[in-house]
């Protein structure tokens, strides 16, 4: 299984938090934007292992949300 690029989703998120449908939801987006930013810019300073573990701990987060804000 391929792992989600963090710029990818930090972008869907920023997208998603400017979108008029998604004003109720703008500031989870906004927060899931400012996770995936974190953790791509700190890309260098982690080990794979622990950046596997981010990635996957976000991407569940980001999944656990109802399918509305997703």
């Amino acid at each position: 299984m391929s792992m989600p690029d963090p710029w990818e989703r930090a972008a869907h998120c920023e997208r998603a938090a400017q979108s008029p449908q998604r004003s109720d939801h703008r500031a989870i987006f906004k927060r899931l934007h400012g996770m995936w930013m974190t953790l791509a810019l700190k890309r260098h300073l982690v080990t794979a292992e622990e950046w596997t573990r981010k990635i996957a701990a976000i991407s569940r987060l980001q999944a656990s949300l109802p399918e509305q804000v997703r």
